[in-house]
């Protein structure tokens, strides 16, 4: 989910049949407990609890990490990513998440908690969050760090996803990060006030009011210029634009749209190579 308001459909569409009430957690590191309530109205869960896990023992704590296996369904709240990997990465916290994926669990997250759970992470740590006109400008750009390591979501493996995506113009950081970790690295961006859920076959469904973005390199695809203090080059990639009901499988990579070509010339002012956001012309 791409932040901004819940998709409330997605909830109800996508997870409450899975769960069927069931047993829901909360991670976040700061924020308050509204998700209780929301939760357990919308999806009628058998219990709703939020764990404010700020420091490192309290994410290695008996307590904690049983409660989070018991999880149906296991949502991290928005927040930093950054904040998120440095109090769990490497912790039984860590361990548990993935466990709960592991046994046939909904793992979920906003914002921030859509972020870490991709292979590879945006992880600005410290510095002001990457602009697409900076990221674009420099490959090695020093607000453009990229972590991995962390959940082990067979689905997003060679993945890296963003947030807030149209709203705050991402798509020339995202192709940025994509340069970055090239060959083969897809890119998943998500608009505010929406959504895209997965089954365990692959196939991602769309909900909500605006986009998701999938991002892929194929063959017509070149990356002409991916030099540290250089400005990046890369053109033609596939453009998948989703809308609700929209589908796209990680395993095949197909969908029920048709793509167009992004690139970005980082040289030039207006650096986008194609229309980044606009629906297919047919």
């Amino acid at each position: 989910m791409g932040g901004g308001a819940d998709v409330d459909a997605a909830f109800r569409k996508r997870v409450f049949p899975r769960i069927k009430g069931g047993d829901v957690v909360v991670l976040r590191t700061s924020g308050k407990d509204g998700y209780n309530t929301y939760f357990g109205g919308l999806l009628q869960a058998d219990s709703v609890e939020t764990l404010m896990v700020r420091r490192r023992s309290h994410a290695n704590s008996d307590y904690v990490n049983w409660v989070v296996r018991q999880a149906e369904f296991l949502w991290i709240a928005g927040g930093d990513q950054s904040d998120y990997l440095n109090r769990w990465k490497g912790t039984r916290l860590q361990e548990s998440i993935n466990f709960v994926y592991e046994k046939g669990g909904v793992i979920g997250g906003t914002s921030a908690g859509s972020v870490v759970q991709s292979e590879f992470i945006y992880d600005p740590d410290g510095v002001r969050g990457a602009r697409s006109p900076e990221a674009v400008g420099d490959l090695c750009h020093r607000s453009s760090n990229i972590s991995t390591g962390f959940l082990k979501t067979n689905l997003m493996r060679g993945v890296i996803a963003d947030s807030h995506f149209e709203q705050r113009d991402r798509m020339g950081r995202l192709l940025a990060f994509m340069a970055r970790l090239a060959p083969g690295a897809v890119g998943l961006g998500v608009d505010e006030q929406t959504s895209i859920f997965f089954t365990a076959d692959g196939t991602g469904v769309v909900d909500g009011q605006n986009a998701v973005y999938v991002l892929k390199p194929d063959g017509r695809s070149r990356l002409a210029r991916a030099t540290c203090d250089e400005p990046i080059y890369y053109e033609k990639l596939l453009r998948h634009r989703l809308t609700a009901g929209h589908t796209y499988s990680m395993e095949t990579h197909t969908s029920t749209v048709t793509p167009t070509r992004i690139g970005i010339d980082g040289s030039i002012k207006d650096y986008y190579l194609g229309a980044p956001y606009a629906p297919a012309a047919y």
